[in-house]
């Protein structure tokens, strides 16, 4: 109409700074109310840049180590998870053999509140049981639960916190392993076997023995229970039994030592009556409750019969303490409870060893000091 023609509506090619755009580098989007001649700029797809050598040589180092790695993991859950891997060796024949039979027990108790919620357990008693077959002599040499020592390659810790922390770290054996592990390294001693009991798994024993006899040398209250135990000859059903050697007890019966010389006679009572029971009942006072979750052994019926056998009905019980040979200290550290703990006498643990290698006496001047008879052989008139 004014001379201008008619231009196309879509133009092929537009000069460009840069030289020219095609067409095909623009894409028109849907239509829009507000501006219907956008254009959208499009880039032209560039290349992915190959790898080099040295990072195809990373990435499949990188690769070949996680994939090591999970193997390694799993081959470590496996072996955890094993029962091969939780199983204590059991040396009792060579203890025979050599005439002497060391057995550890590992006394568990639940965690009272504040410190628990009355459902966690913890390690309250270690006691070596060193008995000698040819004369028929059981010796009970008791290991302070909070002894600091050293527990492996776990550093400074309560004996007591051996029970958790091998059973959390893995350790081949786990808790019992540990606690074996460490005694050992503390007395000098082998250890052939272990039994690890809660306060259950203790109170059904002595029930299905029909209770123990144990002689009261000092009147005590039990606070919690509010029971009074008059001096004498006693008889206690589990449930007192357990009154017996509780923890919660006031005044000079209350400290530690005087607890655990009652442990020790409630200890050779049980033995006691064992000895002088029948095979069946024995098995049945030794099988674990079902409301016990830690009670275990890796004794057999036959080795536990044979120990019976050899410890007789005239066996004589001795009660050997640490009690001189340890001080008490207060313990600060980060992996472990601020409190109370006792450590060996000297910095070391050469005369606990020379006591324990000599628990039936001889020639050594501090166990022959030691060595008391047990509240067992005061009720049998021996």
């Amino acid at each position: 109409m004014s001379g201008i023609s008619d231009a196309p509506k879509t133009t092929r090619t537009l000069s460009h700074s840069g030289g020219s755009l095609r067409s095909s580098d623009f894409a028109v989007p849907a239509y829009s109310r507000l501006n219907p001649d956008t254009l959208t700029f499009r880039r032209p797809p560039s290349e992915k840049p190959a790898p080099t050598k040295a990072q195809s040589a990373v990435e499949l180092t990188l690769f070949a180590v996680f994939g090591i790695s999970l193997i390694v993991a799993a081959i470590g859950f496996f072996a955890v998870n094993s029962p091969s891997h939780r199983e204590v060796p059991n040396s009792v024949a060579a203890g025979l053999a050599a005439g002497r039979v060391n057995v550890l027990v590992i006394g568990m108790t639940k965690v009272p509140p504040p410190d628990g919620d009355g459902v966690e357990m913890m390690t309250d008693s270690v006691t070596l049981l060193s008995l000698r077959p040819a004369s028929h002599e059981l010796a009970m040499m008791p290991i302070p639960a909070n002894l600091w020592i050293r527990l492996g390659h776990f550093g400074m810790h309560r004996l007591a916190s051996a029970q958790s922390i091998g059973e959390s770290s893995g350790y081949p054996g786990e808790g019992p392993a540990l606690t074996i592990d460490t005694v050992e390294a503390a007395t000098g001693q082998p250890i052939h076997a272990f039994v690890r009991m809660d306060d259950t798994a203790l109170q059904s024993a002595i029930d299905s023995l029909g209770g123990v006899d144990v002689v009261v040398r000092n009147r005590f209250y039990e606070r919690h229970a509010r029971k009074r135990f008059a001096p004498g000859l006693t008889h206690l059903d589990g449930k007192n039994a357990l009154l017996f050697a509780s923890p919660y007890v006031s005044g000079r019966q209350g400290d530690q030592f005087a607890r655990e010389a009652r442990q020790q006679q409630l200890f050779a009572a049980v033995l006691t009556a064992l000895s002088r029971s029948a095979s069946g009942m024995r098995a049945r006072a030794l099988a674990v409750p079902p409301a016990s979750t830690i009670a275990a052994t890796n004794l057999t019926r036959l080795q536990l019969d044979q120990l019976c056998t050899a410890l007789g009905d005239g066996g004589s019980f001795r009660y050997v303490s640490l009690k001189p040979l340890v001080d008490k200290v207060e313990v600060q550290s980060f992996s472990e409870k601020a409190g109370p703990a006792f450590t060996p006498r000297g910095g070391d643990f050469t005369r606990i060893r020379m006591l324990a290698r000599s628990v039936f006496g001889g020639a050594d001047e501090i166990a022959s000091r030691l060595l008391q008879p047990t509240a067992a052989s005061m009720a049998a008139g021996r």
